[in-house]
């Protein structure tokens, strides 16, 4: 007796590929060696534009230099975004956060290098510098970190409102007791909020 197997289908869980060599282009691009190498290559990157900040260089063949490195990078991380996203297209690639990042620093850098004179491109290059924060879509325990610093937001953000009401309490307190005798410090309630804030976080302690 022969018994006639019917063709498995693809589990709901595992996104199709449609595309032609897609699957082995996601394979590709999810190995362990690529991404370890595009971590490399991202702090590289980071390294390059701290010792451009850290040097400035003033003459046309050091900027030159720099300028070179920054192509480099961009036609890199460009290749790079193209690759993932036929990797992954086409839900796939855009349900996730870390990709939707990548895709704006990746056109602010391009934007910026062919066109610079482009009204605020000085300020959208700074976006350049957040290059490092793609290495939490690879580096798992960086991830955790990023998302858990998000995540406590809004309790932080509660703890902040609370130390506020009491400095504003101890401010009113200061006004009403110092305000004549130290009215640099506590002459309003604006003046003791600062001067009470200098006294939280030791600002200006040496002075």
């Amino acid at each position: 007796k022969v018994e006639s197997k019917a063709p498995s289908l693809p589990s709901e869980d595992q996104p199709q590929r449609p595309l032609p060599y897609q699957t082995l282009a996601y394979e590709t691009y999810t190995s362990h060696e690529v991404q370890v190498g595009l971590a490399g290559i991202i702090f590289l990157n980071f390294f390059v534009s701290a010792v451009e900040k850290q040097v400035l260089p003033e003459s046309d063949e050091g900027k030159q230099v720099f300028t070179v490195f920054e192509a480099i990078f961009n036609l890199i991380f460009t290749v790079e975004l193209l690759w993932n996203m036929y990797a992954g297209f086409f839900l796939q690639f855009w349900t996730s956060m870390w990709n939707v990042f990548d895709v704006v620093v990746v056109i602010v850098s391009d934007v910026a290098m062919f066109n610079d004179s482009l009204p605020g491109m000085g300020i959208l290059r700074l976006f350049r510098a957040f290059r490092v924060f793609r290495l939490a879509k690879r580096v798992r325990s960086l991830q955790v970190i990023i998302l858990g610093a998000l995540y406590s937001l809004p309790g932080v953000f509660n703890a902040f409102v609370v130390q506020i009401m009491v400095m504003g309490i101890f401010s009113i307190i200061g006004v009403e007791f110092y305000g004549e005798q130290h009215s640099k410090y506590f002459g309003d309630f604006f003046t003791a909020m600062l001067s009470l804030f200098q006294v939280a976080t030791g600002d200006s302690w040496c002075s």
